[in-house]
């Protein structure tokens, strides 16, 4: 802009005579060279006035391309937003939560948005909407949202608060992920965990855990309990003679006779092959479990039109036995209700047979014979347990468990087959041949690994009183010393069991400590005097009894129990293993209470020989 001062002469002259009539008019005698300088400053004024309307204009137009691009950035994002005023009104929302929803974004707008959280859990999404907006927080949530045709979305959802200082109001902003893949993927490990994946009935863990809840609550209300074991007759000439998809069939078909048979309070499970149990809480009398192996033999005797069109014939045998009047523990229990369902077989098959205490000796003499040619034909197997260090989360041992590899019933656990053989000489046999398993196998664990692994395997009260157990014992260790170093194993005894060790036996046991095996105390907890052995025994650990962890999460006694028995074990510089570690919270748990050791499916399940080499290799 050219200021006046700098114009020609004339144009100069003119100005001053108009200002000088206006300084009349105005009656002000004002030298012309001071209002020149006036008007100069005037000038200057003016052109700082259009520079900062010039940066005004220019900040406005930025401001408008931030809002433009954070518009864009809010309406295209990939993740789904909301924004919520204080009384939970959508006031705004992109496109990605509208595709969620399968809604448009003009339908959202204005709607409350607790009417797109489905009903189970609108309440807990209303209190932490409430919550947040009183205490200007941020919460975070899994919440399922309900899209128009009835189907629903599993989102985890954060929120956050903004106030306006002024008048007290609001807005919420809301971001909603879709995990629906995620919590598929999650309920599908869980539900392989626990059922079986071709019948969709509970599997034998699950059975376990139902069955262990169902006998403290009828301890804890009084009432009787039946379990039931149930047993396909002749399953395996099935599958022989018209294939394995006739026999799969047969047994999903079995599956929904046997659910058709029981109560809503009922458990239906499949152990495993052609056997499934049945949990009966509440029952009423014995003749109630009658009534419904009763029902079972019923609905079993009908054949199953196979998919070629014939029939095949389906029947069964069952054994039932009651809590408390059979067994008192879960294992016991369902020990004995599988003697009794072995001895309605013996008795012809397709009957029910209730255990009776004489029903295990006679179940005994049955049995031995097939477990003796079971040794005999090598279908006895060891699998390995890794036990993990809790501070360095290594593999510090392993305990070697027996499996029979049964030709009929597939993997059959040693409680279901070691209590037949306890007091027999078979027991001395079984015994010898885990022993030279065991050594073989810690020999070979020892090549190219960092460091050894010790190997835990359990021995009974029978076999280490046997007065030639010993020589047996160290015959063994013997030949297995390589470069002047023993195998790295060591012996399990129950806590039950030490109770009733004679002096001897005791003697014994250190001169094997002696020899450079180590000494463990199982089920430790359980025996009120099995503390006083942990004085005449080198022990160097002791495993917790897997009943106590059950339930340290929400049981105080329990939680108190297992702390007294890791500081009383630490007092004496005995290492604690804790036994039945199934999640995340046990683990944090013992962490907290300084337990030395765990073992358990969390952490692995039990491995075959060869894969558990491999576990260890690859670790």
């Amino acid at each position: 802009m050219t200021s006046l001062i700098d114009k020609p002469a004339e144009l100069r002259k003119q100005a001053e005579e108009r200002l000088r009539d206006l300084g009349k008019k105005l009656e002000v005698e004002t030298p012309p060279e001071k209002l020149w300088g006036l008007i100069h400053e005037l000038q200057v004024h003016q052109i700082e006035l259009e520079i900062q309307n010039e940066e005004l204009r220019r900040t406005q137009r930025e401001s408008e391309t931030e809002k433009i691009r954070y518009s864009s950035l809010f309406d295209y994002a990939p993740i789904g937003y909301f924004t919520l005023d204080s009384r939970g009104t959508i006031v705004h929302v992109n496109f990605s939560a509208a595709e969620l929803l399968g809604k448009d974004r003009q339908s959202l707008t204005g709607t409350q948005f607790h009417q797109l959280v489905s009903r189970e859990h609108q309440e807990r999404f209303a209190a932490l909407f409430k919550e947040t907006f009183q205490r200007h927080g941020r919460f975070t949530s899994e919440i399922q949202l309900v899209k128009p045709n009835g189907t629903t979305v599993f989102t985890r959802m954060e929120s956050g608060v903004r106030k306006n200082a002024e008048d007290k109001s609001g807005y919420c902003l809301v971001t909603v992920n879709d995990i629906s893949r995620e919590k598929r993927r999650e309920e599908q490990i869980v539900w392989r965990a626990y059922f079986d994946a071709l019948t969709q009935l509970p599997n034998r863990m699950l059975l376990m855990d139902r069955l262990y809840q169902a006998t403290r609550t009828a301890h804890r209300e009084n009432y009787p309990l039946a379990l039931l074991y149930i047993d396909l007759d002749s399953f395996k000439s099935v599958n022989d003679s018209h294939g394995h998809t006739a026999g799969d069939a047969l047994l999903v078909e079995v599956a929904k006779r046997l659910k058709s048979c029981a109560r809503e309070s009922d458990t239906v499970a499949r152990l495993g092959g052609d056997e499934f149990c049945m949990i009966l809480p509440h029952i009423t009398g014995k003749s109630g479990a009658k009534k419904v192996a009763e029902k079972i033999l019923e609905k079993l005797s009908h054949p199953v039109k196979s998919a070629d069109g014939v029939d095949i014939s389906t029947k069964g045998s069952v054994g039932i036995a009651y809590y408390p009047d059979d067994a008192s523990d879960p294992e016991s229990l369902l020990t004995n209700a599988d003697l009794a369902m072995y001895e309605a077989k013996h008795r012809g098959r397709n009957t029910y047979c209730i255990y009776r205490k004489d029903t295990n000796s006679g179940f005994r003499k049955r049995k031995l014979p097939e477990l003796r040619r079971a040794l005999n034909k090598g279908e006895l197997e060891l699998w390995y347990q890794p036990i993990i260090n809790t501070e360095t989360g290594s593999v510090e041992s392993a305990e070697a468990l027996l499996r029979w590899r049964h030709p009929d019933r597939g993997l059959v656990l040693p409680n279901e087959f070691i209590p037949v053989v306890e007091n027999t000489e078979l027991i001395k046999d079984i015994g010898s041949w885990v022993l030279g398993q065991v050594v073989g196998m810690a020999n070979t664990l020892r090549d190219g690994l960092p460091s050894p692994t010790r190997l835990w395997m359990n021995v009974s009260c029978h076999q280490v009183q046997d007065a030639g157990y010993f020589e047996k014992f160290k015959q063994t260790l013997n030949e297995a010393v390589v470069d002047g170093t023993v195998p790295y194993i060591g012996l399990e005894i129950t806590a039950s069991a030490a109770l009733d060790l004679s002096e001897d036996t005791i003697d014994m046991l250190k001169r094997i400590n002696g020899m450079g095996v180590s000494l463990a105390l199982d089920d430790f907890g359980t025996g009120h005097s099995s503390l006083v052995r942990l004085r005449h025994l080198a022990v160097e650990e002791v495993k917790i009894d897997r009943r106590f962890l059950q339930h340290i999460i929400s049981d105080p006694t329990n939680a108190n129990l297992t702390r007294a028995i890791i500081a009383f074990a630490h007092t004496l510089n005995i290492r604690v293993v804790a036994v039945g570690v199934e999640d995340v919270e046990h683990l944090d748990f013992l962490r907290r209470c300084r337990c030395d050791l765990v073992q358990g499916h969390y952490l692995s399940e039990p491995l075959t020989a060869p894969a558990f080499e491999r576990f260890l290799r690859v670790r």
